[in-house]
């Protein structure tokens, strides 16, 4: 098929317009003919003539949609790319990080557009070579949206180039020979695991130390970009850092991060200042009236970084009568984020409904947080039995509309790692 010819029907806008809607490429919305040119390669492959056809098949077979998804984020990684990142990682970020977790020796770290998992076993060779993480539990979680890089990421083999980063000890300490290609050892394997994740569409897939995600924002327009930073920010605990690819550090989309300069490279450190204990400010004999809901405002304040404001508003909302699952998970939430105890108002949500199941999920995620690896089981399982008696697409608003069957893939990923 003529890329001309495909580029000029009108359904090509539409089938465009649709994978960015869907995956938040939009890297391609100003490239028709490097997208055409890959749409056009599966046509061929389809036997397929216009691009309204293809869209149909795009909408109704899943598989054919990976097969466009794997072809339009094909990314060129190698181990150690871009070096003077690994060494503040190494010098700067893990020392601290190391610090700050001593006491629990637990580090869980993310790394979102893994591609071929080059990057997350990079990480897995400084963690357990480099530094004395004996009898630290260590958990490493590789996403992408492309199921064919993730596959090649779980086997870990990979070819001469891909290896044009590391000196000669790594690829004899590291990785085994298999005739021409070389396999990572399993060694460092251990800890790491693989998922499929959209980070346009999906909610963070659990609490994180540190997060990767290195030349994937370029890919998005600024209000996306902005949506997958604040989830980062979120997904970070306390004191969390989060390291970019240099054409993705443009520090207007970080401002709720503290900037660390170093060598070479810019990181983004997830600061944390705990409340001065004080008892709750005296209420007024009567208050301004307040725009929106109780819940509004929390979320609100939430969603802009004022987390204390917001739980000065949880504590008014409850003295006032408004009690409800959703305002003691807001109170659960917005405590996490400060350093504060949880359990108390997600054991209070589940006291009034004991099938909420954003209560559930993050009662289990916590749990694993505290390394609680018992009652994090116990949790996931108790989510993964009411998420079964709901239907597929049920979705929970409070968790970015992510749906029921989204929600036990990620409970049974968690499973998954607690029962390795």
């Amino acid at each position: 098929m003529q890329i001309e010819q495909l580029v000029a029907e009108p359904g090509f806008e539409r089938l465009k317009k649709h994978l960015i809607d869907l995956t938040g490429l939009e890297f391609y919305a100003t490239r028709d003919v490097d997208l055409a040119g890959r749409v056009a390669h599966r046509m061929t492959r389809l036997a397929v003539t216009t691009a309204e056809n293809y869209l149909d098949i795009l909408r109704t077979q899943p598989r054919e949609l990976e097969e466009l998804i794997a072809a339009l984020t094909i990314g060129e990684t190698y181990f150690f790319r871009h070096r003077e990142q690994w060494d503040a990682l190494r010098d700067t970020a893990l020392p601290e990080l190391m610090q700050h977790r001593q006491r629990e020796k637990t580090l869980f770290a993310w790394s979102a557009g893994c591609a071929n998992g080059a990057e997350v076993y990079s990480l897995a060779i400084l963690l357990r070579r480099d530094l004395d993480l004996r009898g630290w539990d260590v958990s490493l979680l590789g996403t992408d949206l492309n199921a064919n890089a993730l596959e090649a990421a779980r086997d870990g083999t990979y070819g001469d180039w891909s290896l044009r980063g590391t000196d000669p000890a790594t690829r004899v300490g590291c990785f085994l020979p298999r005739g021409k290609q070389f396999q990572i050892r399993n060694e460092f394997k251990q800890g790491v695991t693989f998922a499929q994740h959209n980070l346009v569409q999906d909610t963070a897939p659990g609490f994180f130390d540190l997060i990767l995600c290195r030349n994937v924002l370029m890919y998005f327009d600024r209000p996306r970009a902005a949506e997958v930073i604040e989830r980062f920010y979120q997904a970070l605990r306390p004191d969390g850092w989060l390291m970019v690819g240099h054409s993705d550090a443009e520090s207007s989309l970080f401002s709720k991060f503290h900037s660390v300069q170093l060598d070479g490279t810019v990181l983004f450190r997830k600061t944390f200042s705990p409340p001065a204990p004080a008892p709750p400010p005296p209420r007024p004999p009567a208050r301004p009236a307040r725009r929106g809901s109780p819940l509004q405002r929390i979320r609100d304040l939430a969603d802009r970084g004022l987390l204390e404001p917001a739980s000065s508003e949880c504590r008014i909302a409850l003295a006032d009568g408004h009690a409800s699952p959703t305002l003691y998970l807001y109170q659960a939430l917005i405590q996490a984020q400060l350093g504060m105890p949880t359990e108390k108002p997600l054991e209070q949500a589940l006291a009034l409904d004991p099938g909420y199941v954003p209560a559930l999920f993050y009662q289990a995620m916590f749990a694993l947080d505290r390394e609680d690896r018992h009652q994090a089981r116990t949790g996931f399982r108790t989510l993964r039995a009411h998420l079964a008696r709901l239907t597929p697409t049920t979705a929970f608003p409070e968790m970015d509309q992510i749906t029921a069957r989204e929600l036990s893939e990620v409970a049974a990923m968690h499973l998954r790692t607690l029962d390795a």
